[in-house]
C-alpha cells in the first residue's frame, strides 16, 4: 500500500517532470531519489511522533544512501544487460542483504535506540503481562 502511494504520489510525477529535461531513460533516477527521500522524511516524522524526540536525520540518510544505491544499480544492470552479462542471484542477493543490514545497523537501528524505544517496548510487554495476569487472576511467580 505504501509502495503504491509513493509510486503514484512521488515517483510518477517526478519522472514526468524530468522526462522532458533528461529523457525517459534518465528521468527514472531523480524519480527514484525523490521517492527514497520522501520515504526517509516520513520515517523521521514517524520517529518524531513515536519517540517524542527531535529528528537526528539518520532515517533520511539511510533512505538517501539506498536511493543512490538503487539508481547506481539500475544503471549498472542496464549497461551489463546490453553486454549480455547478468549477476547470478546467489551473488547479488547476499550483496544486497549485506548492504541493507550494514546500513540498517549503522543508521536505521540507531534512531529507536536514541529515543529509548527498546526500553519502552520492554516496559510495555511487562505491563501487558501484568495486565493479563491480573485479568486471569494468576499469582505472580
Amino acid at each position: 500500500m505504501v509502495s503504491k502511494a509513493l509510486k503514484s504520489a512521488i515517483h510518477e510525477p517526478t519522472r514526468s517532470l524530468f522526462t522532458p529535461i533528461l529523457g525517459r531513460r534518465l528521468a527514472i533516477h531523480p524519480a527514484i531519489l525523490a521517492t527514497f527521500v520522501v520515504s526517509g522524511l516520513m520515517h523521521e516524522v514517524m520517529s518524531f511522533y513515536v519517540g517524542r524526540t527531535w529528528p537526528t536525520w539518520e532515517f533520511t540518510w539511510f533512505f538517501i544512501i539506498h536511493g543512490l544505491y538503487v539508481t547506481i544499480e539500475v544503471e549498472i544492470k542496464k549497461k551489463a544487460s546490453k553486454c549480455g552479462w547478468k549477476l547470478h542471484p546467489i551473488i547479488s542477493t547476499p550483496l544486497t542483504v549485506g548492504f541493507l543490514m550494514s546500513t540498517a545497523i549503522w543508521l536505521a537501528y540507531a534512531e529507536p535506540i536514541h529515543c529509548l524505544a527498546d526500553v519502552r517496548e520492554i516496559e510495555e510487554y511487562v505491563a501487558l503481562v501484568d495486565y493479563v495476569n491480573h485479568r486471569l487472576r494468576i499469582a505472580p511467580s
